[in-house]
């Protein structure tokens, strides 16, 4: 009887932290912790606007907006980052290239997928609204 019991605590400790396991929705975790402490630095360019991407004190990216309307996004370490290449990337494997980065790879996405109509609009709505809502 004591060995049966003993089995039995066993087997419903271990199942129990599998099926609590298996109930966590990794995204929302990610994206709870992504977003938040995160600001934007704006500067006047005399041919455009950069924008400065942090969290908390740290450089996430930079969004260069152009007056001949072309934008560009750097990483933190000032690494270029390729729109066309976001473009064309799964979905499936989001979480995995967004990498340290994450920030300005999610912005850029939308950038990528949308044109400068979508930085005007992160920008009118912010971009915090943006990150929260953009996986979903």
């Amino acid at each position: 009887m004591k060995l049966f019991l003993a089995l039995t605590t066993l087997f419903l400790a271990i199942f129990s932290t599998f099926s609590f396991a298996a109930a966590l929705d990794t995204k929302s975790l990610i994206s709870r912790d992504e977003n938040t402490d995160m600001k934007f630095v704006t500067t006047e360019l005399s041919d455009g606007k950069k924008t400065e991407v942090f969290s908390g004190e740290t450089l996430e990216g930079t969004i260069v907006e152009h007056s001949d309307d072309t934008i560009k996004m750097f990483y933190g370490d000032g690494e270029e980052l390729n729109l066309e290449e976001l473009k064309h990337d799964s979905e499936s494997n989001g979480i995995e290239k967004r990498g340290r980065w994450s920030i300005i790879v999610r912005l850029g996405k939308l950038i990528a997928k949308w044109g400068k109509k979508a930085w005007a609009y992160i920008w009118c709505v912010g971009a915090e609204s943006m990150l929260r809502c953009d996986d979903e």
